[in-house]
């Protein structure tokens, strides 16, 4: 700006330098404050990972399976007693998210859906209702804040075997119907997870014809 006036005078470069050296102080001053700050936030969260038993498995669960984190830190800091195992609670916290997934095709998790995908883990894993309600509340929280549903999906086939599979897909249209119509877009999310699980079209549709014909859109 100073340069479009043609030659620069003493009192103008000395003015330009000064306005210089304030801003590279400020932006120093800034920039070592921020600096401060950070390094504090990134010392304390490595001395409490360094202090975390298994912290490798902790943040591998956090990245991979956050559902199966959440539902696990849910019971230990609740107190809740479980018998399940471990990696029967993953594969919980799998199918729990599936299902959470068909629910949350609108954009919302209804109080219906939500009792819908308790009744079922209950039914097809035998869990207690208060391990369920667990499972469900934090498959809920999750899926509303963005999954990797392809990972989701990968994983929950990598656990089951291909009759469970199967029956996995009653418990997603159960899902489906739980506000008493399983809508076009919720048939079509179910199509995508069971070609994810590599099931068949006529499995796909074996068990969408087993919902009434006044629970589905044809």
């Amino acid at each position: 700006m100073v340069q479009m006036g043609g030659a620069i005078g003493a009192p103008e470069r000395a003015v330009v330098e000064e306005i210089m050296s304030s801003i590279q102080d400020a932006r120093v001053g800034r920039m070592s404050r921020w600096s401060l700050f950070t390094r504090g936030k990134v010392n304390n969260q490595s001395q409490a990972m360094q202090a975390a038993p298994n912290r490798e498995q902790y943040l591998d669960d956090f990245v991979k399976n956050k559902i199966y984190y959440d539902v696990s830190h849910r019971l230990a800091h609740d107190n809740i007693p479980t018998q399940i195992s471990e990696n029967e609670l993953r594969r919980l916290s799998l199918a729990g998210g599936l299902m959470a997934r068909v629910a949350y095709v609108d954009r919302e998790v209804t109080q219906a859906e939500n009792q819908v995908i308790l009744l079922a883990l209950q039914k097809y894993w035998g869990i207690s209702q208060v391990e369920a309600a667990v499972v469900v509340e934090m498959a809920a929280s999750e899926v509303s804040r963005g999954l990797d549903y392809y990972r989701l999906t990968r994983q929950f086939f990598e656990v089951t075997t291909e009759d469970e599979r199967v029956h996995f897909l009653d418990a997603l249209f159960a899902v489906a119907a739980g506000d008493r119509m399983a809508s076009f877009d919720e048939i079509e999310e179910i199509r995508t997870i069971a070609n994810g699980l590599l099931l068949s079209h006529k499995q796909f549709i074996d068990a969408k014809l087993r919902l009434s014909s006044g629970q589905r859109i044809d």
